[in-house]
Parts: C-alpha cells; structure tokens; sequence
C-alpha cells in the first residue's frame, strides 16, 4: 500500500477574500447569508478558518459574480494551473494567429500583384 503524501499549503484567506468582495459589492455577510436563503450568521459561521467547503464556494462565487476558486488554482504545480478550458483557449488562439499570417501573406502577394498592374497601366 502507498503511502501518501501530506504537503504542508497555506490556504488563501477565503473569509477575508469574501469580506473585501462584499465590500467591493457594497453588502455584508449578513445580506449575503440572506441572499442565499440561509440565516443572517451562516457565512459567519462558516467561514471560520480558511478551509472553506466547495460548495460553499460555488454559491458565494455566484452571488458575489467572482471566481473565488481562483485563489486556490495558483496553489496548484504550474502545470496544473491552467483548465481544459484554457488549453482549448490557447489552441483556438494558436491557430487563428496561424490563419492571420497565411491571410497576411497572401495580402501580401496580392498588393504586390496589384502594384504590377498599376505599373503596366501606367499609374
């Protein structure tokens, strides 16, 4: 049987990441508790420590219009870090930049034909 391995992380301080959200949101814990239907003390209660449950996460990132999972992602090996989302991003991004120079070149080629033209007509 492996034996595994505990690595020692610090936790990103979700309950002060949440306050500062709030108030950038110009609310409170208390309307935010509410907000979700729970009591007016549950995000209180909840976010004691930094080891905050996932859904707990889910739901605030809703309300608050914020990635709050983002502040663990950065934790992670940085081969890690990026989604399948963002792969399929960069690989989009990697080949319309490829279309972009094969249509660079051929505007390229055609001005230049172009120019002949003009020459031959005369202008």
């Amino acid at each position: 049987m492996k034996k595994t391995i505990k690595a020692k992380v610090k936790l990103p301080r979700v309950a002060a990441i949440v306050r500062a959200w709030a108030k950038y949101k110009r609310t409170s814990l208390r309307k935010l508790s509410f907000k979700m239907g729970k009591s007016e003390n549950y995000l209180y209660e909840n976010m004691q420590g930094d080891d905050i449950r996932p859904s707990l996460l889910l739901i605030l990132s809703e309300v608050l219009n914020a990635n709050l999972f983002e502040h663990y992602t950065v934790l992670l090996p940085e081969d890690l870090q990026t989604t399948e989302r963002e792969k399929l991003l960069q690989k989009k991004i990697e080949s319309l930049e490829t279309e972009l120079e094969k249509i660079k070149e051929e505007l390229k080629k055609t001005e230049a034909e172009r120019d002949k033209y003009w020459e031959k007509i005369g202008r």
